[in-house]
């Protein structure tokens, strides 16, 4: 919602630029990382 709002106050191309993506390259690595670390943490449950 915020990145829509900021869009129609600035331009939907600013807010793309400012809202969002700084925030997808962490987002890949967050996902990345659990990606990693479920699959041993489900092991570690199943004992």
């Amino acid at each position: 919602f915020g990145v829509g709002y900021l869009g129609s106050i600035i331009g939907y191309d600013k807010a793309l630029s400012a809202g969002l993506m700084p925030f997808v390259p962490s987002e890949f690595f967050k996902i990345a990382l659990a990606l990693v670390l479920i699959p041993s943490f489900t092991k570690f449950l199943n004992k």
